[in-house]
């Protein structure tokens, strides 16, 4: 006999354990209401109760609401925590995590200024799928089908809504914005810059039906943003741009060194600049780009005088260093000797000024010493120009 019990008991698979009935732990009282004759929040301070019936029902209708909507969310997050652990007996959470987690709603109670529109639209993808699952997870089950169902629905009524938080969330909105919107609207919404400004405010504004109207006006705040930010990117990249100013020789004086990073930048900026002024949306930015591209044409007309200059300058110098040339071309001479006044003058001050905008903008009679400086080019030409251009004739002579 013991022999067939040893048999049997080889011969026959242990049974799987039965798996633990499902439990609810029961959920904590709520606290109890608030007393009707205590002072605060909407009360004033000492004010019976029977004056302030009116501002009682506007301050509570919201919170419990919110209050009615944690409890149901409550109820969904225990009970499927406890399904959860009754299929999975061997790693059941312990009771103290059968105990659901109350939040505080806040979809409708943050101040409208602090919302971020991006991580809105991802936790309300993010609630359409799991309420969709909710739904069908508990479909049938009395209470907590229909729960599923009124939490899903109140999302999806909510939908509506967003577009309007990313129009008005625009970081282009300024204050002409908000009074533009307000005009054809009709809703005072230059309050929605305030603190006091809720979502729950925006939905009783009721403007589903001018969202059209709405976004229009935001996406032009947007695109005069986008102006508005390649300005402040274009002056900022000058921001630290220095003149390479170095000593030149024994000469005493200096010269430009590296100049393809600063005619790169200016050639980029020119372009970005000329393409902003011909924008629809420039407007209250034209004055800002008007005057940022005259500072870009001064400085791109100036380092092309400066280095014309400098290169016949450096090819002059030695030459006029000669005491016998300085005896052989005196009226030569002493028109170089003018333009190397010049020079030293305005590279002196690149290097007490190295700052690339700031130097040409600053510097007094910058372009015009480049300019006469220099030989003409065309047309009649100035005395100092004449002078200039008598000097560096004297190139082809000493060649």
């Amino acid at each position: 006999m013991g022999k067939g019990a040893g048999a049997s008991s080889l011969g026959c698979a242990a049974s799987p354990p039965r798996p633990p009935e499902l439990v609810l732990t029961p959920l904590p009282p709520r606290a109890p209401p608030r007393s009707y004759d205590t002072p605060g929040r909407p009360f004033s301070p000492g004010a019976p109760a029977q004056s302030t019936n009116a501002r009682q029902r506007g301050f509570y209708s919201e919170i419990l609401d919110a209050e009615m909507e944690d409890s149901a969310a409550d109820q969904l997050m225990h009970v499927s925590t406890a399904r959860s652990a009754a299929r999975s007996p061997r790693r059941a959470p312990p009771a103290s995590r059968l105990q659901p987690v109350r939040r505080r709603r806040t979809v409708l109670l943050p101040v409208f200024t602090d919302l971020d529109p991006e991580e809105m639209e991802g936790q309300l993808a993010t609630a359409q799928r799991t309420m969709y699952k909710m739904v069908k997870t508990f479909d049938g089950v009395a209470g907590l089908g229909d729960i599923s169902k009124t939490i899903k629905g109140e999302i999806e009524e909510f939908m509506p809504v967003m577009p309007l938080v990313t129009a008005l969330r625009n970081p282009g909105m300024r204050e002409r914005h908000w009074d533009e919107l307000t005009r054809v609207t009709g809703k005072q919404l230059t309050l929605a810059t305030s603190k006091e400004f809720t979502l729950t405010k925006l939905k009783a504004m009721d403007l589903g039906e001018q969202i059209e109207s709405v976004t229009k006006v935001c996406d032009v705040a947007g695109k005069e943003f986008a102006i508005e930010q390649a300005m402040d990117k274009m002056e900022g990249e000058w921001q630290g741009v220095e003149l390479d100013v170095v000593s030149y020789r024994e000469t005493g004086t200096f010269v430009l060194k590296g100049f393809d990073v600063i005619q790169q930048l200016l050639d980029d900026h020119i372009v970005m600049t000329q393409s902003m002024s011909f924008s629809p949306f420039k407007g209250p930015f034209a004055q800002r780009i008007d005057d940022w591209e005259r500072t870009l044409a001064l400085m791109s007309e100036v380092f092309e005088e400066w280095i014309k200059c400098q290169r016949q300058w450096m090819y002059l110098e030695p030459i006029f260093s000669s005491d016998d040339i300085m005896r052989q071309l005196p009226t030569e001479g002493k028109r170089f000797t003018g333009v190397d006044r010049t020079w030293r003058k305005l590279l002196q001050a690149a290097v007490n000024d190295p700052d690339a905008v700031s130097y040409c903008k600053h510097t007094p009679r910058l372009l015009p010493s480049f300019q006469e400086s220099n030989p003409s080019r065309s047309g009649r030409p100035s005395a100092a120009r004449r002078r200039s251009s008598t000097c560096w004739g004297v190139i082809s002579v000493c060649a």
